[in-house]
């Protein structure tokens, strides 16, 4: 199914050949790693809520995300020596081989009735620099600010909006992270990371970062 709505998206929206397939192959093995191995333990046997997210981004340098979600915080990489899960403990071995790389990180899910915890491994993938688009560089950074603003707030996170001086606006996120949008670019630096500067095009991007920091922040402040 992942594999499917996947490679339909891609070829839609103007991608083919050899990304495609790699695309296609990677996300066959996180969607199984979330269906089999992202149990939780507890209450929460199974995944309550798996989605499949994809979005271009130009920062650091011009790639094809594909994310997979679950609603279980807990991380296992599905890697059982001599049990019936085997066959798929090389599945992450394969996605480092296949894609530019891939991370776990905290978030909310996108498509849940109700603000929904939990994480997505996600792989980035090189994308032709012959299939990016023009993006509307007229768009303003009230606009880009409250676009950010909505896509955190729908997904439960608690912000400021402050702004308009001088065309900046600033986004604070509690505990301490401040987000500034400037003229075409987003300006922040999440914990010990590097301070970014990525632009408007890489909305989805941005609010992945921001929902990460306020996510792993909650997860390291519960004593439990």
């Amino acid at each position: 199914m992942a594999r499917s709505l996947l490679t339909s998206t891609l070829v839609s929206s103007g991608l083919h050949g050899g990304l495609i397939d790699a695309a296609a192959l990677a996300v066959s093995e996180l969607a199984t790693n979330a269906f089999v191995h992202a149990t939780c333990d507890g209450p929460r046997q199974s995944p309550r809520t798996v989605e499949l997210w994809t979005y271009a981004r130009l920062c650091p340098k011009p790639q094809l995300v594909v994310s997979v979600f679950d609603t279980c915080r807990q991380w296992k990489n599905g890697r059982r020596d001599g049990d019936a899960f085997e066959e798929h403990g090389n599945g992450l071995t394969i996605v480092s081989a296949v894609t530019a790389g891939w991370d776990v990180h905290l978030t909310r899910a996108r498509l849940a009735a109700s603000p929904t915890p939990g994480k997505a491994v996600r792989c980035a993938l090189p994308l032709p620099r012959n299939w990016l688009r023009p993006y509307a560089a007229d768009v303003t950074p009230a606009q880009a600010a409250r676009r950010l603003a909505d896509m955190l707030t729908v997904r439960g996170v608690p912000i400021e909006l402050r702004g308009g001086l001088n065309g900046v606006y600033l986004l604070r996120v509690p505990p301490d992270l401040n987000v500034w949008i400037e003229p075409r670019a987003f300006a922040f630096k999440p914990g010990n990371a590097d301070r970014a500067r990525p632009p408007f095009f890489d909305l989805e991007s941005v609010t992945e970062s921001v929902l990460h920091h306020h996510e792993q922040h909650a997860a390291d402040s519960d004593p439990h």
